[in-house]
């Protein structure tokens, strides 16, 4: 056995990923990658002592949709807008998503993509607003949240559990031009992206493999050495610690 994937509750992703990095073995861990930016911390630096592979599972980022995307967006002359959303029908109440004590939430579950694709197309906010509504004590429903950049670019997520159906989408605008990806989450389930910039207008769909079999061909690659990291650890930590100021400025607890 060389590598294990963690798929517990996110509570829980902490004490099994290191357990598994200390008894030799490398980790593709489900996102988020903790509960909390520290908690990320942590584990990175067990991953850095073991010396074995921690990758967050962005699957989102290894398919061919992902680098269509960010190409397409870099040709937007700055400063840009972004919307970025990802709803789910409605999830139980009885579901494990709304225990907080394993570190459920609609941004935790749902959100982190968001918050993902808003910061690998413009890097980190200088700022960040956000509001929840909350139906469960201390655990999101829905989060809406909005970040600013140094270079007056803004973006604008939302995450649901009581959306009533399925979206996934960003919208990117700018002076000239604007760019929409229709299911950057799943483009193997259905995809479109479309773009007006400079005059120039198309739209495509990108095949390819799963996001799933991507991520783990290069998971693979990344453990024998041939491949360096897509979705670094210092990526990840970055994306808790974004995912963390959401809460406090909603006024919610972080994770455990």
């Amino acid at each position: 056995l060389d590598a294990i994937y963690i798929g517990t509750p996110n509570s829980l992703h902490t004490e099994w990923t290191i357990a598994s990095l200390e008894a030799g073995l490398h980790v593709l861990c489900e996102k988020p990658l903790a509960g909390n930016a520290r908690d990320a911390e942590i584990m990175a630096d067990a991953a850095r002592r073991a010396d074995r592979v921690l990758m967050e599972a962005f699957h989102w980022r290894f398919h061919g949709f992902a680098e269509a995307m960010i190409e397409k967006v870099s040709r937007l002359d700055g400063p840009i807008n972004v919307e970025a959303v990802f709803d789910v029908a409605a999830v139980p109440r009885d579901n494990i998503r709304y225990q907080f004590e394993l570190g459920g939430g609609s941004l935790m579950d749902l959100g982190c993509y968001p918050v993902h694709w808003v910061r690998t197309l413009l890097g980190e906010p200088v700022s960040v607003s956000a509001e929840m509504d909350v139906s469960v004590e201390g655990v999101d429903d829905t989060t809406r949240a909005t970040m600013e950049f140094t270079d007056g670019s803004t973006a604008d997520i939302s995450c649901s559990f009581v959306g009533g159906e399925y979206r996934s989408y960003l919208r990117a605008s700018g002076p000239n031009g604007s760019v929409e990806a229709q299911n950057p989450l799943a483009p193997q389930r259905g995809n479109r992206l479309s773009w007006s910039i400079d005059g120039e207008s198309n739209a495509t769909e990108i095949g390819g493999p799963s996001t799933y079999e991507a991520q783990l061909s290069w998971f693979n690659d990344l453990v024998k050495g041939d491949l360096g990291p897509l979705v670094s650890l210092e990526d990840s930590i970055a994306n808790m610690a974004l995912i963390d100021a959401m809460y406090l400025d909603a006024g919610l607890q972080l994770r455990p």
